[in-house]
């Protein structure tokens, strides 16, 4: 990365497997990972206090030790866009309260076509000020909720074909003050609500 600080910052990782942790702190610019597989004893994949856009496409970060994916980029208002993703049964052991991705942002945070199942603790947590928009994935199996999305703002949450069941807790559960929007949502079976 560029110590450049007029210089827009980008790094991409792609086409690894990885068998450990991939970290990374404290960076800024674009972050595109695709193509990745990843598995560690511990969280598969962290990027923290990151100041600049995520995008992850074709990635799996699954059978980790606690948690598959774990992103935090609050510095400024950055999008979070994961596609083609699988972030399943991680914390195997049920040791360590592990799930299966996590996202804290400020930005818009796009899911489409991900898999968060079969974790020991939650499936999926999105948690930001921006737009969320939820597409083509599946939450199922989860030892506490499917899906969680906290949006304490006035910014629109859109749900389309996703299925959340089987779940500890309830399948999808969304806390937002804006607009919110739910297509095609499968949710049945979960020790919890459906969805709330």
């Amino acid at each position: 990365l560029s110590d450049d600080p007029d210089e827009p910052a980008m790094f991409t990782l792609s086409g690894f497997s990885i068998d450990g942790e991939a970290l990374f702190y404290n960076s800024k610019g674009t972050l595109t990972l695709s193509d990745l597989d990843v598995q560690s004893e511990y969280t598969g994949i962290e990027i923290d206090n990151h100041a600049g856009a995520v995008v992850l496409t074709d990635v799996e970060s699954s059978n980790n030790g606690s948690n598959g994916m774990w992103i935090n980029n609050p510095p400024g208002v950055y999008p979070v866009t994961i596609t083609n993703a699988e972030f399943d049964d991680n914390d195997p052991e049920h040791d360590d309260g592990g799930g299966g991705l996590f996202v804290t942002s400020k930005g818009t945070v796009t899911l489409n076509g991900v898999s968060a199942s079969r974790n020991d603790y939650m499936g999926a947590m999105v948690d930001t000020r921006g737009v969320v928009t939820v597409k083509n994935s599946t939450f199922v199996e989860n030892g506490d909720f499917g899906l969680l999305v906290d949006v304490p703002t006035a910014a629109a949450v859109s749900l389309e074909n996703v299925q959340g069941a089987f779940n500890g807790e309830a399948g999808i559960r969304i806390g937002a003050s804006g607009a919110v929007t739910v297509r095609n949502a499968i949710n049945f079976l979960n020790d919890g609500s459906g969805m709330y």
